[in-house]
């Protein structure tokens, strides 16, 4: 997947494999925790357990814009997941 990923990205001059970008992918964020041990038991406990399948058709690339209010994400370019064959 990293590869297609950063294959398409080259092809829209959105990559370069000498810039300083680190491709990742966020699935969620905690904006706080009260008690940090309690949910890295938690994570520890359940991290390899089966939830659900989730059917992905398309990755969005965001930039993500740090602000004191919060984050901000644009949206840069979609990737359709599609087979158009």
């Amino acid at each position: 997947m990293r590869e297609t990923l950063c294959r398409s990205l080259t092809e829209a001059n959105l990559y370069s494999e000498n810039s300083s970008f680190k491709a990742h992918i966020t699935v969620g964020r905690i904006k706080s925790v009260s008690n940090r041990h309690k949910l890295g038991e938690v994570m520890m406990r359940y991290g390899n357990t089966f939830i659900q399948e989730q059917l992905v058709d398309e990755i969005i690339l965001f930039e993500s814009i740090l602000r004191n209010e919060g984050p901000v994400y644009l949206p840069l370019h979609k990737f359709s997941l599609q087979n158009n064959a």
